[in-house]
């Protein structure tokens, strides 16, 4: 019983730890920031040092790179992305709408002087089409989990035309899980982003980015 409570008293300390540190990153970044609208998208920069480019994954908020670019400081000037149609921005009218988004981030990045790039999941495939269509514009490309093409994993003879048909359909089946019942949707996400995060006080913002 004892071992138990001691247990249960260390998850709600690391708990309240985290939700502490976390007010005082977003304190810190929310005094030396500034965001502003670029072709849709929205970018905020902070610090002043080398910039560098940051973009989230799939169904991610800018925010995921704050406390990365608060460790930062004041080494380099963080560009923090928030993709248009996730965490609340307005969607775009763009398709197809991946190599819109590299086009708009290669004219932002057109303005910065050898910038590097960090990008997650989805926010990595861009940073690899960025690099390869303007390969001597940025300084080094970091990648955090992030594949070229998924389905190549499963099936290393998979085509872009060959999956489309499956992608289509999966796309439509959120689509519509989503416009029939909000609340299904959100659980289902939350069961999907279960083993996702090692932070469990963050899963309900995790949830919300994905509305």
């Amino acid at each position: 019983m004892a071992n138990r409570l001691g247990k249960t008293i260390a998850i709600l300390l690391r708990i309240a730890f985290g939700f502490a540190i976390s007010l005082l990153v977003i304190r810190y970044v929310s005094q030396h920031a500034h965001a502003a609208e670029f072709e849709g998208l929205q970018v905020e920069v902070i610090g002043q040092g080398r910039p560098v480019l940051m973009i989230p994954g799939l169904n991610s908020a800018g925010s995921v790179w704050t406390e990365t670019c608060a460790a930062l400081q004041p080494q380099v000037q963080c560009h923090i992305v928030q993709l248009p149609g996730f965490a609340g921005l307005a969607p775009v009218s763009a398709d197809p709408w991946l190599p819109a988004m590299r086009d708009r981030l290669l004219r932002y990045s057109a303005q910065l002087k050898s910038p590097s790039i960090v990008g997650h999941s989805l926010g990595g495939v861009l940073g690899l089409q960025l690099v390869l269509a303007e390969p001597g514009r940025f300084e080094r490309l970091v990648i955090v989990d992030s594949l070229p093409f998924f389905p190549a994993i499963q099936n290393p003879a998979a085509t872009a035309e060959g999956m489309r048909p499956m992608a289509d359909g999966m796309r439509a089946g959120m689509l519509a899980s989503a416009e029939a019942n909000l609340d299904v949707y959100r659980q289902q996400a939350h069961m999907a982003l279960g083993n996702m995060s090692n932070q469990p006080e963050r899963m309900a913002t995790l949830v919300q980015w994905s509305d």
